[in-house]
């Protein structure tokens, strides 16, 4: 399946369908995807903190920790939740001052395989998520 959903380059990425006939139930099941990526990452990545910026102008990340981001970019009825390297002006001056890219590397390798089992390929019906809406 190929996907119009733009995500960062090298990210994981799970896609889920997020697809509503009008703005109020599509704000609302929004809004519960973005609660439970949260609720669910934090407790398998204790490390990861909540923010709310942006990557370029269409990925919202969600979770950051040291080395990575946890975010959610939307479009045509879909949402794709990714994990990807930082690269926040910060992380990238941290990265010039020491071996913080390998390190990164490294961790997201190892992170990979629970990320996926977390979120899964497939595509689960927001009525499926934990979270009340």
């Amino acid at each position: 399946m190929r996907s119009s959903i733009r995500y960062p380059a090298g990210a994981q990425v799970a896609f889920h369908a997020l697809d509503a006939a009008d703005a109020p139930t599509w704000a609302r099941d929004y809004a519960r995807l973005i609660e439970d990526v949260r609720v669910r990452a934090s407790c398998a990545f204790p490390s990861f903190d909540p923010v709310d910026c942006w990557r370029d102008c269409n990925a919202r990340v969600i979770l950051r920790n040291a080395f990575a981001d946890i975010g959610v970019t939307t479009d045509d009825g879909r949402a794709a939740i990714w994990m990807a390297r930082r690269s926040d002006p910060a992380y990238r001056l941290r990265c010039e001052w020491g071996d913080t890219g390998a390190t990164a590397r490294a961790w997201l390798e190892r992170s990979a395989a629970p990320f996926a089992a977390l979120f899964g390929p497939r595509a689960i019906p927001l009525s499926d998520l934990p979270l009340a809406a």
